[in-house]
Order: C-alpha cells, then sequence, then structure tokens
C-alpha cells in the first residue's frame, strides 16, 4: 500500500506510484464523471549513500573455493571512500557453475560465474546500488596412470587396468592395429610384434582432457611342441615312413643329423646302401650282469 484516502485527504505510506480517483455521482442534470491521477510518493530520507567497491576476480578452477572481498564505503570526492563497515552480500547469478556461501564462491563447473555484490543499508546509510562481476571457471586438470601388460600372446585377451585421477572411465585405443586390437578395455592380440596402446580420458564438465598416455608390450607367436616316435631300427636301404605331430597342427618337416647312417627325404628315412647296420641295444639282462671296470 502506497497511500489511503479520507474525504480529500491523501495519506502516504510508502514510496511509489499512487493512483487517485476523483468521482463525482452526477445529478439531475449532470451525469457521474471521474478522474484518475497518479501521484508519485517519494521518501524524505536524509541517510547517507554508500557505494560498492567490488574489483575484478581472477579466474578460478573447479572444486577450488574462492573468498570475495567487496567492500562498502560512502563516496568521496577527494581520496578513498569512507568505509560504511557494512556486510556485502553475494548472490550467484549463474548456480549450474558457481554457488556462493557467505562471502565464498565454490565453482562447480566449467564455465561463467556471474556473482552480483549488494548492499541494502540500514537507518544511516541507502543501499547501495549493486555491482556485477563474472570471471571463468576453468575445469580441473586430471592425469592419467597406465601400466602396460608385460607381455601377451597371439590369441591371447589381455585386460587393460589404467585409471584417471578423476575416476572417469579410461578409454583406450590401439597405434598397431595388425599386432592388437581393443575392445572396451580388452586387448587380442593376433600377431607377433609390438602392441602399442594409448590410454586418454577425455574429461567432462568439471575436468578437463587428460593428457593421453602410450604403454607398449610384445606379443609372442604361440608356443607349439612335437611330438615324435622315431622307429626302433631300419634295414639298410631299406625307406621308413616318419611320423610325427606339432601341437599347433602345422606340418611337421625332417633332417638327418647323421647323413653318413641315413637320409630323409620329405618324410621318408633311407639308410645308405653299404652302410653299417646298426648295433642291437644289449638286452636287460645282459646288462644287469655286466660288471663294472676297476
Amino acid at each position: 500500500m502506497v497511500c489511503t484516502v479520507s474525504d480529500s485527504t491523501v495519506t502516504t505510506v510508502a514510496a511509489g506510484p499512487c493512483d487517485v480517483t476523483a468521482y463525482q455521482g452526477g445529478s439531475a442534470i449532470y451525469a457521474p464523471a471521474q478522474a484518475s491521477r497518479p501521484i508519485r510518493v517519494t521518501v524524505n530520507d536524509d541517510r547517507v549513500a554508500q557505494r560498492i567497491s567490488f574489483g575484478p576476480v581472477p579466474g578460478v578452477t573447479v572444486g577450488v573455493p574462492v573468498v570475495l572481498t567487496a567492500s562498502s564505503g560512502t563516496p568521496a570526492y577527494e581520496g578513498p571512500d569512507s568505509p560504511t563497515r557494512l556486510i556485502v552480500s553475494y548472490t550467484s547469478q549463474n548456480r549450474r557453475v558457481c554457488t556462493v556461501s557467505g562471502a565464498t564462491v565454490v565453482p562447480r563447473t566449467g564455465g561463467r560465474c556471474v556473482i552480483i555484490a549488494s548492499q541494502d543499508g540500514n537507518d544511516r546509510y541507502l543501499p547501495a546500488k549493486p555491482v556485477r562481476r563474472e570471471f571463468p571457471v576453468a575445469r580441473a586438470p586430471q592425469t592419467v596412470s597406465f601400466t602396460p601388460p608385460a607381455s601377451a600372446t597371439i590369441d591371447q585377451t589381455v585386460i587393460l587396468t589404467a585409471t584417471a585421477s578423476s575416476w572417469l572411465p579410461v578409454t583406450y585405443t590401439s597405434s598397431t592395429r595388425d599386432v592388437c586390437t581393443v575392445s572396451g578395455a580388452t586387448v587380442a592380440a593376433t600377431a607377433a610384434g609390438t602392441c602399442i596402446i594409448v590410454a586418454s580420458q577425455p574429461g567432462d564438465a568439471q575436468y578437463a582432457p587428460a593428457q593421453p598416455m602410450t604403454g607398449s608390450f610384445p606379443v609372442e607367436k604361440i608356443p607349439q611342441t612335437i611330438s615324435f616316435s622315431p622307429p626302433g631300427s631300419a634295414t639298410v636301404d631299406q625307406p621308413v615312413a616318419l611320423t610325427a605331430t606339432a601341437s599347433s597342427g602345422l606340418s611337421v618337416t625332417y633332417a638327418s643329423t647323421s647323413t653318413d647312417v641315413c637320409t630323409v627325404s620329405d618324410s621318408t628315412l633311407t639308410p645308405p646302401r653299404g652302410a653299417p647296420a646298426p648295433l642291437p641295444p644289449p638286452s636287460p639282462a645282459t646288462a644287469s650282469t655286466r660288471q663294472p671296470t676297476p
């Protein structure tokens, strides 16, 4: 309520626009009439003016609180303002980016933080004109820790375990797709060589992208074994078929290391003509009764 009217007397209550209507009810000759006019009510205020000093706020980082230091003073024609010692209050215009508690700003995400400083005055000082400050909020830095596996074998899968200081998920890519491929955090080794993996974290609203980390490890061939049972004996100039198998299922090749006794062609062993026949092994009985040499 700004004003009240009693008969022809207006009583002001508060500062603001007061709308007053003059009314005439008419007579036997004249119709009713009315006219409305606004009256501007002002306060006869002898309080002292004040203004806020609120300097620029430097850039801040997500998660690092900042204390604001605006102050209020009475304007001076020369020299610094005289402090009023009244407390300046702050509000955030972008609470998604930053919030305020008392004089402390808490940056929450990267972006632009907008703060309004105000002072409402008291019985001695008039309200100060609010001051606006805008400053950037940088995303927090983060790092990636990545220790690659010691080694892998073709057709073996390996789980990668890099971590980001932000605890955000780490992504992996292979720089040697001819040797290894990556799906999620699983590496599939496909060929012998050096597998090179890049671990990265792209960041989010709170954290900046991390510096990618590269790690490498050797990919070895799959080990295999050969099962080989040679024939018990052979006759001079009589070919013998050799039968050995590899655990890999690959074909086995043969070679003779005593060509004066036998030769090999493909998988066939042939003792040469005229070569002395190998001596038969001693019988178990003979071997058990043989006396040791003094």
